[in-house]
């Protein structure tokens, strides 16, 4: 799984996330440092893919951003300012 995020960091919590997965089903999770989830998302995918999110109304932090597939896990922070 190749994953890319931009703008990274993002100003005003919207974002987007682009990459390439081998698999039918793709799970997304985005992470606070303490474990809560913020937002989650799937969808059937096979190749390129971008999505935009918008986590606007969150506190500045770091956030992780998990892809989960049948091929494994990539994670990768998020910076929202």
């Amino acid at each position: 799984n190749d994953l890319e995020l931009y703008p990274n960091p993002a100003a005003d919590g919207r974002f987007h996330i682009r990459g390439q997965v081998q698999a039918a089903s793709v799970e997304l999770s985005i992470a606070d440092m303490t474990g809560k989830l913020m937002l989650q998302d799937s969808w059937v995918n096979n190749g390129e893919f971008e999505r935009e999110y918008n986590l606007a109304g969150v506190k500045p932090g770091i956030y992780l951003v998990s892809i989960r597939t049948a091929n494994g896990l990539s994670t990768t922070r998020l910076i929202i300012r």
